[in-house]
């Protein structure tokens, strides 16, 4: 990364930056009398420019203040989830492998990696963010962005299970993605088609990650196909993986409603080889349509071959497939649906729901985005947890978030 700065510091002193940007403030909290009110505010910071006629540049920082709420918070002890995750020192399972595989979790959560965990309402410590920084350069028949970017694949709104290189937090389906130290060639293969190539660099070229995304489409319909070795998850003892993975999305007639699926299969990748036992697979398929009131009606459903079909079967694995994002969650099937409307331009009514399946738990998300002015808005949002203690969002408190921002 210090490389790249210093490559686009001579590019500042040429170019004609563009800089934007907002400032973002919230509390939130836990509905248990113990639990303290958490805040945090944070400061983003865009800069944008044009490098002549050879292509541009874009950087995003981020400060982040934050203080009160940890993942901790949110869990309940007496539940499922609290059982796995509150440790004791020098606990055991009698796996040798297992138990090194939970020491790794516990680093990452004192380290902080551990913010997609599901239901989480938190955010990290005190830090510098360097979310985006990269060079587009443009040629005739080719275009490249070099340094840490945005890749987003897949066509799926909670779920995308084509997506290796973003961790999702379905009950926060528009959070930002982080930025991937990646470098990214685009070929255009015609008006609407063309191919992504991803090389994502690890240590060496063994714990590389990268990818093959060939796009096109027809009427109303876009497709995709895309193939990625995955080496993303390996600080977490995960084995590396290939992924074959297809997307589609479109209207099922004129103005009639709009579908979106994906799949993808994983096969554990050693030696050359791929293990044809390992096979795993995920599926995705949602449907939505906005009625002639202006109400959003959405639904969408998963399966993932790697979750567990029921609560009995819970474990220590299902907590660290779901920290490390090869799962959404513990289960095997999920749902998730919502609507919205607008009461008018300035204030917008929103209520999700993602239900677990297998042990028929279930998150209620209502929100209201509220747009005082051209450049500042507000949105207040909750989740309300129902299940026994022994299902999965059983296990987390209710929470309630309410977030101020302000563009410049």
């Amino acid at each position: 990364m210090k490389y790249l700065i210093f490559m686009i510091y001579p590019i500042l002193l040429y170019a004609y930056p563009d800089f934007s940007g907002k400032v973002e403030a919230g509390l939130n909290s836990v509905l248990q009398k113990e639990t303290p009110l958490g805040y945090y505010s944070k400061i983003e910071l865009q800069i944008d420019g044009n490098i002549d006629n050879y292509g541009s540049f874009e950087a995003i920082a981020i400060l982040k203040n934050s203080k009160g709420l940890n993942e901790l918070n949110v869990i309940k002890k007496k539940s499922i989830i609290g059982e796995l995750f509150y440790l004791e020192s020098g606990f055991s399972t009698g796996n040798d492998q297992l138990d090194e595989l939970i020491t790794i979790l516990t680093k990452m959560y004192e380290d902080g990696k551990l913010n997609n965990l599901l239901n989480s309402k938190t955010y990290p410590d005190d830090q510098i963010v360097l979310d985006r920084l990269l060079i587009n350069l443009n040629t005739k028949y080719v275009d490249f962005r070099i340094g840490r970017q945005q890749i987003a694949w897949g066509t799926g709104y909670a779920f995308n299970p084509t997506d290796i290189w973003n961790m999702k937090n379905p009950l926060d389906p528009m959070a930002p993605k982080l930025g991937v130290m990646a470098i990214k060639t685009e070929v255009p293969l015609g008006d609407i088609s063309g191919a992504d190539i991803v090389f994502s660099p690890g240590n060496d070229l063994r714990s590389s990650s990268y990818g093959l995304r060939v796009k096109s489409g027809f009427n109303s319909i876009d497709y995709s196909f895309s193939t990625v070795k995955n080496s993303l998850r390996k600080e977490l003892g995960a084995e590396d993986r290939v992924m074959f993975g297809i997307d589609v999305a479109g209207q099922i007639w004129d103005e009639g409603p709009g579908f979106w699926s994906e799949s993808a299969t994983n096969y554990i990748y050693k030696n050359n080889n791929f293990d044809v036992d390992s096979l795993e697979y995920k599926i995705d398929f949602g449907i939505d349509y906005t009625l002639d009131n202006g109400l959003y009606l959405m639904s969408e459903y998963l399966f993932n071959s790697l979750g567990a079909g029921s609560k009995n079967e819970y474990s220590y694995y299902s907590l660290l497939k779901t920290a490390s994002g090869e799962l959404s969650g513990f289960a095997e099937q999920y749902l998730f649906n919502g609507c919205s409307y607008s009461l008018n331009s300035d204030v917008k009514l929103s209520l999700y729901s993602l239900v677990n399946l297998n042990d028929s738990s279930f998150a209620l998300l209502p929100e209201i985005n509220y747009i005082y002015s051209e450049n500042i808005e507000f949105k207040l949002n909750y989740i309300k947890n129902y299940g026994n203690y022994n299902t999965e969002y059983g296990s987390y408190e209710d929470s309630i978030s309410l977030i101020a921002t302000a563009y410049f």
